[in-house]
């Protein structure tokens, strides 16, 4: 008997490897942002949600955009009429003990992580939808059409990117080391759609 399957609808989720060296002005100036407690998960982000929009990290910034082109045109295959660019962008810093809430990111388009430091604790995403709603079956073991989450062990020097609709979070720290990311959250400008739908933005 030949079988084959079609896993069709994926979602696309980039796991890249590229080490960013910051230099020591930047390292001071990411050290100088002030951060808030995240009082539900214990998390701290800084308060300023558009650090990559800072001369201090104009470099870093070109970086993430690059890695995000990649994902746009190299894996989703979009027309260079439309332009992704970042929008908000902040640090994030799990201590020990502490995690990060599920969630997705609204008025984005497509998000993404960036492991500063800290390789030992994962971001998981996980299926937004069901396969089968409102069932929920016993399966010999999980695979890319039934898992339910898919854990990303991010290193030093890593990005994961994917679509901002799709829900993730940080378990619970167990390492001894702060888990230190960077965020970002995108949108999109140029000309979008097709025929009657077309948009210039």
């Amino acid at each position: 008997m030949t079988v084959i399957l079609h896993s069709e609808f994926a979602t696309p989720i980039m796991e890249k490897n590229e080490k960013y060296f910051f230099s020591r002005k930047e390292n001071k100036f990411i050290t100088s942002l002030p951060t808030k407690l995240n009082i539900s998960s214990g998390n701290a982000i800084t308060l300023n949600r558009f650090v990559l929009d800072h001369e201090e990290l104009k470099k870093f910034k070109s970086f993430v955009q690059e890695a995000l082109d990649y994902y746009a045109y190299a894996i989703l295959e979009c027309k260079k009429s439309m332009k992704f660019y970042i929008t908000e962008s902040w640090f994030n810093y799990n201590k020990p003990g502490t995690s990060h809430h599920a969630h997705w990111h609204p008025n984005s388009i497509i998000s993404g992580v960036y492991c500063l430091k800290g390789s030992s604790t994962p971001l998981i995403l996980s299926r937004r939808e069901h396969l089968f709603p409102g069932f929920m079956f016993n399966y010999q073991q999980s695979n890319k059409c039934t898992n339910l989450e898919r854990s990303f062990l991010l290193k030093e020097g890593s990005f994961i990117i994917f679509p901002s609709a799709s829900f993730h979070y940080v378990p619970i720290n167990n390492s001894s080391q702060v888990r230190k990311t960077l965020s970002f959250n995108t949108f999109v400008k140029g000309k979008i759609g097709q025929l009657h739908s077309e948009l210039n933005l």
